[in-house]
C-alpha cells in the first residue's frame, strides 16, 4: 500500500506530513499600515480597511495573485462596510490550492493604542458583506485563503504594533 505525505508547495508556509497544519502570519503595523513580517514571505496581499476603496486587495490584483478569475470577489469579501477604515485589515494568501478547510482563526493584536488583545473566529465558506466582530477566514473553492481582522483602531493613522494571525487548517 502506498501513502502520500502532503506538503505545502509554497516553502514560505512550511512543510507538513500531517493534514492538520497551523499557518502563522505575522504582521507589523506602522502608521496604521499592516505589512507581512517574516524572513520568507508567502504569496500574500494585505491591506488596511479603506471603506471599500481597496487598492492592494483590488479584484485585478487578487486575480493575478491566485491565477484565477473572481476566486475571491473583492466587492463581497472586502466591501465598504466590512473593511471599515481604522478598524480592519484583510488578506489573501495563495496556498497553491492545497487547503481543504479552516477549522479556526486566531488573531492576536498588540498595538500602541490598547495593548495586547486576542480574538478567535472560525473558518467559513465565504466572507459575507457587512460588518463582522471576530477574525474571519475562508478557503476558496480552489483551496486558497482570504481573511480579515477587526479591532478598534488597528489601522488608524497613528497606530503602531503587531498582529499575528494563526490559521488552523486541513490540507487536501
Amino acid at each position: 500500500m502506498t501513502s502520500t505525505n502532503p506538503t505545502l508547495k509554497n516553502s514560505a508556509l512550511g512543510y507538513s506530513v500531517n493534514r492538520e497544519v497551523v499557518i502563522t502570519l505575522p504582521f507589523s503595523i506602522a502608521s496604521g499600515v499592516p505589512s507581512f513580517e517574516g524572513v520568507e514571505v508567502p504569496e500574500i496581499l494585505v491591506e488596511k480597511g479603506l471603506a471599500g476603496s481597496q487598492v492592494i486587495l483590488a479584484q485585478a490584483a487578487i486575480n493575478t495573485l491566485l491565477g484565477s478569475t473572481n476566486e475571491v470577489v473583492t466587492a463581497t469579501a472586502f466591501e465598504s462596510t466590512a473593511m471599515a477604515a481604522n478598524d480592519t485589515f484583510g488578506f489573501v494568501l495563495d496556498c497553491d490550492g492545497q487547503f481543504e478547510k479552516i477549522n479556526s482563526i486566531e488573531a492576536y493584536v498588540d498595538i500602541s493604542t490598547s495593548g495586547a488583545i486576542p480574538g478567535i473566529g472560525f473558518g467559513s465558506t465565504a466572507l459575507a458583506t457587512g460588518s463582522f466582530s471576530n477574525p474571519e477566514a475562508m478557503v476558496t473553492a480552489s483551496g486558497n485563503v482570504a481573511g480579515r481582522v477587526k479591532y478598534t483602531n488597528i489601522t488608524a493613522t497613528g497606530t503602531s504594533g503587531r498582529a499575528m494571525v494563526k490559521l488552523h487548517c486541513i490540507l487536501k
